[in-house]
């Protein structure tokens, strides 16, 4: 059988306590709405409505996450693509810079290569009129013109080498067939032309 027991009482003195009386008693019920004298009790979640809570949560950060990872992708893939373009573009800028130039040495090559045969030229030519200058005095020494001599039909070399020995033997100077090497006459814009001896 059991035992009951009654309780230990306390040695502890409870003082009862005083409170002063307030005097708007009952204005302060009336002013409390019929709602909050109801109380209510917050139950706790079932283990699986929880886990659905946490599955729904889990499937949207999912989602979010999958579209964000897929415009991200095409962000990247429109980045690489346009990467791509602007490496093409700079190889063909690199080889357009390369052959320009390449092309810019061979033409300064070329000009410099010019100007030196310029140069040579020119010393040829300067070398080629004194020597012209020279023959043309040389010929001049020994050159006679003779001007107004009439001309004769069928006229041959014997017929002009007479005239100059005439003249020489009229001035006085006599002058042989043999030292006369060359005769002919000079086209001249008159109808007779120039003798040169």
């Amino acid at each position: 059988m059991p035992l009951n027991r009654s309780p230990l009482q306390s040695k502890k003195m409870v003082s009862p306590s005083h409170h002063k009386s307030d005097p708007s008693i009952p204005t302060q019920i009336d002013s409390v709405s019929p709602e909050k004298n109801i109380a209510s009790r917050s139950k706790r979640k079932r283990v699986n409505e929880l886990d659905n809570d946490i599955t729904d949560l889990k499937t949207e950060l999912m989602a979010m996450l999958k579209s964000l990872q897929d415009e991200q992708v095409r962000h990247f893939t429109s980045i690489n693509s346009k990467m791509e373009e602007l490496i093409n573009q700079n190889q063909e800028l690199k080889a357009s810079v390369e052959f320009i130039s390449a092309k810019y040495d061979e033409f300064t090559k070329t000009i410099e290569q010019l100007e030196k045969d310029k140069k040579e030229d020119r010393n040829i030519i300067k070398s080629l009129e004194e020597k012209v200058e020279y023959l043309e005095k040389k010929m001049r020494s020994s050159c006679l013109e003779i001007k107004n001599i009439p001309l004769r039909p069928k006229e041959t070399k014997e017929d002009l080498v007479n005239v100059v020995v005439k003249l020489g033997n009229i001035i006085k100077s006599h002058i042989q067939p043999s030292e006369i090497g060359e005769i002919y006459r000079v086209p001249s814009v008159k109808q007779h032309p120039i003798v040169v001896v």
